[in-house]
């Protein structure tokens, strides 16, 4: 029986003690707990808010989700797009760490990443108004 992938795109508010330094530390849990689970994916922190591109199966991607929406380091999770996928964009990370400037670097960043794939213009896009959003607040 083959299992479909997905993926999905979701942003969230960090919760008030979470600091760029703990990004670190959900970037570890989540690999681990990610490789057991089939799933892969990008996580970026910028200015208090959360930006994860994720993928695996329906199954294993709502089990997540259920967990996200527990977890109080972060709230008001949005979901950006939810879409079945041909192939993984992230095959290589269980978790990765973008580290994000602006948003010129992190077009690049993202392009070298996906730039392979024929439908990373989906992310691509979600982050860029991502990015963009969250320059406009900070303006």
């Amino acid at each position: 029986m083959s299992t479909s992938l997905e993926q999905i795109i979701y942003t969230s508010i960090a919760s008030p003690d979470v600091h760029g330094g703990d990004v670190f530390d959900i970037i570890a849990q989540a690999s681990k707990r990610n490789k057991d689970r089939g799933i892969t994916g990008i996580l970026t922190f910028v200015r208090g808010r959360f930006f994860q591109a994720i993928e695996g199966s329906k199954e294993e991607l709502d089990k997540l989700l259920r967990s996200l929406e527990r977890d109080g380091r972060h709230h008001s999770l949005r979901v950006l797009n939810r879409r079945v996928i041909s192939e993984r964009q992230f095959e290589n990370w269980a978790m990765k760490r973008l580290a994000v400037k602006d948003i010129a670097s992190a077009r690049r960043e993202i392009t070298s990443l996906l730039g392979h794939h024929a439908d990373a213009k989906t992310i691509l896009s979600s982050f860029e108004s991502f990015l963009k959003n969250e320059s406009n607040k900070a303006a």
